[in-house]
């Protein structure tokens, strides 16, 4: 019997220690429109030498973006989709 109880304590501990309060680092969707927004709005005044990285932040804005507040008609998907971070586009 006490074979059979202790893994269920240790499972059972596991359990409750491995489940944390993982809400605190989700965006809510005005959080996370308004952090793409404010990315978008850097990424033309960014230098140049710091493009991809900006672009790839702005990239993933977008994909927590999409993630809090869905995307019905696929247009953050093709704004994704769209996006090269490997150079900076002409004005």
């Amino acid at each position: 019997m006490k074979k059979i109880i202790l893994p269920l304590v240790v499972f059972g501990a596991m359990s409750f220690i491995a489940c944390g309060d993982d809400d605190e680092n989700v965006l809510s969707c005005a959080e996370a429109s308004a952090k793409a927004a404010t990315l978008l709005n850097e990424l033309p005044t960014v230098n140049p030498n710091d493009y991809a990285d900006k672009c790839a932040s702005y990239k993933q804005s977008l994909e927590n973006w999409k993630t809090a507040c869905g995307d019905p008609n696929g247009a953050i998907q093709t704004t994704i989709d769209e996006l090269d971070c490997s150079s900076i586009p002409a004005n």
